[in-house]
């Protein structure tokens, strides 16, 4: 029930009961109530055209009206309150609210305006009552009729041209029509709000099309002309029309209609041959196949696929062709990078369009999963709400690998120092050396590492009590800068540890490596040598170092990087040599065995004619470490001066000399092995004593870059003695020098290695 009740003195019409005082935006004593002032009405229009009404209201009440805010006063429709106006038209607050007051605010005894258009419909003197209400607080005592007397018009128009009137399309596709038309009444054509002209479907009226595309105004609306359409005057209706997905020939009539008002007299037809679309691909070239990625990194991939159907690729609209995922069809990737369309679709085709017989290309981005693991990613074209196009089983093989993994290591102590050690890479984690536990993540930057007792401080603040692996991200080569490493060799692949040595007490580097990755960075002999020559040192040194690893654990790494075992210098080397590198990786896992065990495959520079026993050199007797004869040699000669005073200090012990009397007065060659090499140094004192001093010793006591081989011959020289000499090396094993020659002489790398080992098998690893 509806009661008119006062409130303030404000005469309110509501439905139900009482207005709330809280609801009110007014102070104590304050009243709304105002007086129509002038309108325009009536307005006389032709029916489905525009009208404009102006309406100038008083507030005599005592209350300020607003036309902003909570509390905005609006011109609205009563009788009933709040119905949906028929003279509503787009540009209207809403269907029972036509306009806001136009003055910011009006005080009491002011006048407000009101300015708003309408549309004519129906026919003859046609009514509708409004009335002010201040928005969330009251209706005000006002009543205000506005009329429209429609007038008939006389909607008629004529087809002047349609570009095309038979069209034949794949089922799906869509094109564009263009229709012309003439008014030929006598009202305007207007192109918006509610009277607008409009294509429609008629046959009957209104129908649901087979001919629908999105970009309509609905289902049985096609579009408004582009502009409005004096009488008199031609326009354009520009459409499209979608053919569907059954396949035969189609036909549809429409027809212009006045919305709310009348059809106009004007029929056009189109018919549609809808004929099979072939939508097919074939794989033309992708990029690699096996990706390697660390977690959370992108890389970008790309695809080329010919379009082998007959239906043009598009890259926009509703049926797009994509790349989507497959085995299953729209599947979750893990690897989904934000740049896709979806969760299950890529990318489209990086050209507009991709014709028959033409080749698209699909570039895109992934993300990979945190999840370390290895994974394969299927993807297929998809003509997007149409057909998923053949499988041509594209996919690719992703490894994730948040570090990189070593399956065959070694162990190489590159240097040990008391300076802080930093390392730098594009991409690496350090971690604990005993759990594994993640110490730092690191890109593009260095980190400085700094022993102390028990651990190690890094420069970016945290501390480790315990030893540190510096582990790359999938193909990152590491630096290493602190003191014993020089700038020219200081990048390394593989992983580097920097651990305190149980056995000495020393921080050391440590490198470690893939055994084969070693091999490449071996420096023992030139790069311009013979690659016969090139292959036996490398196989030598390969087995070498395999021995080596097979020997009784001695220290935190398995072999040293110099002289003490073979002079290794890392990846700076292997880019500089790549002949050297190429022998390595020509002889990759080829060793030399004995008996089916790998040797101690020793080697040194020249043999100076013999190289020599074994058990002459060191103490145990070696079956193929043998002396041969080595008329190969290059030989290399050379001498030195010993003075009286470095032979005393470093025979002093031996010799037992009486402090500051005995001199040495002879230095002499008395037995000799059948290799002429040395076996027995005779010295002789002033006091007349003879002392025989073995090779082994006196090779120890002297200095290897003076006294380079034990074949030599001694001379006095006042107090001092000269050495003069042939060979350099302990001549044990392989001659490189000899090597070199016999690859000269046209020898291959199992030739020499058989000949300076004996009795050896060259062989797989």
């Amino acid at each position: 029930m509806k009661k008119l009740i006062t409130i303030l003195g404000v005469f309110v019409l509501i439905a139900g009961g009482p207005l709330s005082l809280s609801r009110f935006a007014l102070a104590q004593g304050a009243e709304l109530r105002a007086q129509l002032v002038s309108t325009n009405s009536p307005v006389t229009a032709k029916v489905g055209t525009e009208v404009q009404f102006t309406v100038e209201v008083k507030n005599t009440g005592t209350a300020t009206w607003s036309n902003s805010g909570n509390n905005p006063l609006n011109l609205g429709t009563i009788r009933p309150i709040d119905h949906k106006s028929r003279f509503w038209t787009q540009g209207w607050i809403g269907d029972n609210r036509p306009a806001t007051m136009q003055e910011t605010a009006i005080a009491p005894g002011e006048t407000a305006h009101f300015v708003f258009s309408a549309v004519a419909t129906g026919k003859g003197k046609v009514t509708d009552n409004f009335g002010l209400v201040m928005e969330r607080v009251a209706w005000l005592n006002l009543v205000i009729p506005l009329t429209i007397n429609v007038q008939p018009a006389v909607f008629k128009g004529e087809l002047v041209s349609q570009s095309t009137s038979t069209i034949e399309l794949k089922a799906q596709e869509s094109a564009t029509v263009t229709v012309n038309v003439k008014n030929t009444g006598d009202i305007v054509w207007a192109n918006g709000g509610a009277g607008a002209i409009k294509i429609g479907t008629s046959a009957p009226y209104d129908r649901t099309s087979n001919f629908y595309h999105s970009s309509w105004l609905s289902k049985n609306r096609v579009v408004s002309a582009g502009t409005a359409i004096q009488p008199g005057s031609s326009g354009d209706f520009v459409f499209t029309v979608q053919a569907p997905k059954k396949t035969g020939t189609f036909r549809e009539e429409f027809s212009l209609v006045a919305e709310g008002t009348a059809w106009i007299p004007l029929k056009f037809s189109l018919t549609m041959k809808v004929v099979p679309a072939i939508w097919s691909a074939e794989l033309v070239n992708q990029s690699a196949g096996d990706v390697s990625v660390a977690p959370g990194d992108t890389a970008t991939l790309w695809v080329e696929i010919k379009n082998t159907g007959n239906t043009v690729w598009k890259s926009d609209g509703l049926n797009a062709v994509k790349l989507g995922t497959a085995r299953s069809l729209d599947r979750s990737s893990v690897f989904q990078d934000s740049s896709w369309l979806s969760k299950n679709r890529v990318v489209t085709a990086s050209s507009i369009e991709v014709a028959p017989g033409a080749v698209g290309r699909f570039e895109f981005t992934i993300k990979a999963p945190n999840k370390i693991g290895k994974y394969t990613e299927y993807f297929r074209p998809v003509a997007e709400g149409i057909t998923w196009l053949n499988d041509s089983g594209l996919h690719w093989n992703f490894a994730v690998e948040e570090e990189l993994t070593i399956k065959d290591p070694i162990r190489v102590g590159i240097t040990s120092t008391t300076d802080s050690i930093t390392v730098q890479g594009d991409s690496f984690v350090i971690r604990r050396g005993s759990d594994k536990g993640l110490v730092k993540k690191v890109s593009g930057s260095s980190i400085t590492a700094t022993a102390f007792n028990g651990g190690y401080s890094l420069n970016t603040g945290e501390s480790v009590n315990d030893w540190l692996r510096f582990i790359p991200l999938n193909k990152t080569l590491l630096t290493v800068k602190t003191s014993g490493i020089g700038n020219s060799y200081n990048t390394f692949r593989g992983v580097i540890d920097v651990r305190r040595s149980s056995l000495s007490g020393n921080v050391w580097v440590v490198n470690v490596l893939e055994f084969e990755d070693y091999m490449k960075g071996i420096a023992e002999v030139p790069e311009g040598w013979p690659v016969e020559a090139q292959k036996a040192q490398m196989v030598a040194a390969r087995t070498y170092a395999t021995t080596k690893l097979t020997a009784p654990v001695a220290d935190i790494f398995d072999i040293y990087d110099d002289t003490r075992d073979q002079v290794y210098y890392g990846y700076d080397y292997e880019e500089s040599r790549p002949g050297l590198c190429a022998a390595a990786e020509a002889t990759r896992g080829v060793i030399i065995r004995y008996n089916g065990t790998p040797i101690s495959a020793y080697y040194f520079s020249d043999s100076g004619g013999y190289t020599e026993n074994v058990e002459n050199v060191w103490t145990k007797t070696i079956p193929y470490l043998r002396a041969v004869p080595d008329p190969y040699a290059k030989p290399i000669e050379w001498t030195a001066t010993l003075t009286q005073d470095y032979l005393q200090t470093r025979f002093n012990e031996t010799l037992n000399m009486a402090p500051g009397t005995d001199v040495i007065t002879g230095v002499a060659v008395t037995e000799r092995f059948p290799s002429s090499r040395v076996k027995t140094v005779t010295f002789t004192l002033q006091s007349g004593r003879t002392v025989p001093v073995s090779s082994k010793t006196f090779d120890y006591l002297t200095n290897g870059n003076e006294i380079k081989s034990m074949k030599f011959d001694v001379v006095p020289s006042g107090t001092d003695f000269v050495f003069s000499g042939q060979g350099w090396g302990h001549g044990v094993g392989m001659a490189q020098w000899g090597a070199k020659n016999m690859a000269l002489q046209g020898k291959s790398y199992q030739e020499i290695l058989t000949y300076y080992y004996t009795g050896v098998t060259v062989s797989s690893r």
